[in-house]
């Protein structure tokens, strides 16, 4: 989750570096608030996991859910109606 999250991190700090057209500028801040939002979910994810009195927390778990995914995920999928060839993001 934290190599996870760092790269979500980079990848967030390189597209909002990048000027999109301007009818497509909405749709990257939004993709770079998610996925800004996903890696601090991430990373605050596995810092709680590592604490002790949350060893049992993934017991029985058979998989977690941000919002933040959801969010990045609604702009891939404004952008595919667009005719982008972006895929959304998978499930590890």
């Amino acid at each position: 989750m934290d190599e996870a999250s760092a790269q979500i991190d980079r990848a967030a700090e390189q597209l909002d570096r990048r000027e999109a057209p301007e009818e497509l500028d909405d749709e990257r801040s939004e993709l770079v608030k998610a996925f800004r939002q996903l890696a601090v979910d991430l990373s605050q994810t596995a810092a709680q996991i590592r604490e002790p009195d949350f060893s049992g927390l993934l017991e029985g778990t058979q998989g977690l859910s941000f919002q933040s995914w959801v969010d990045a995920n609604e702009v891939l999928r404004e952008l595919r109606e667009q005719g982008f060839d972006v895929q959304p993001l998978g499930r590890h």
